[in-house]
């Protein structure tokens, strides 16, 4: 009688055990989709944030202005130099996630530089002969939407988007 009343301890703590261990792992495997998550949130919003820091201080200084002058100083600008230095900025903030695919583009509801701030041919023309070669109306920007394709170990493929602009109360 009593190697029976064993047996029933046995099996009851294996059960309890059994259960007890799924909930474990089940907890385990939703805080690693919990943490890949917030690490590729907190990568994308280091990395806009990295971006708009990136503004033409020179334009600034002089005019008031803040807009991020895709040519960087160099010749040539455009919404692919945001692009490669969002990307840039994405792979070296990464630990968790692989990143798949970046894109950047302009907000839907901004306006032309030129018209919104009023730049000027002289504007254009200072900021050309004062360390900006490649400065461009067209090619600077206030308001840009990010988008970031990850891929974590355990979330799979999802993105992130973050729409940012120097207005105050955007992002």
């Amino acid at each position: 009688m009593r190697s029976e009343s064993k047996a029933e301890i046995t099996v009851f703590l294996t059960l309890i055990l059994s259960i007890v261990s799924a909930f474990i792992i089940s907890l385990s495997t939703l805080a690693d989709s919990y943490v890949s998550k917030g690490e590729a949130a907190y990568a994308t919003d280091c990395a806009v944030m990295s971006c708009f820091a990136e503004y033409n201080r020179e334009l600034f200084d002089r005019f008031g202005i803040l807009l991020i002058d895709s040519s960087f100083k160099t010749p040539e600008g455009g919404i692919d130099r945001i692009k490669e230095h969002f990307s840039m900025y994405l792979t070296n903030s990464l630990t968790v996630n692989e990143l798949r695919d970046v894109s950047v583009s302009v907000s839907d509801n901004s306006q032309p530089c030129e018209e919104r701030y009023g730049i000027t041919e002289e504007m254009i023309e200072y900021m050309r002969d004062n360390g900006s070669p490649g400065f461009d109306p067209d090619g600077c920007f206030y308001d840009l939407v990010f988008t970031a394709t990850f891929a974590g170990p355990s979330t799979g493929t999802f993105c992130i988007t973050r729409q940012y602009s120097y207005e105050t109360g955007i992002m």
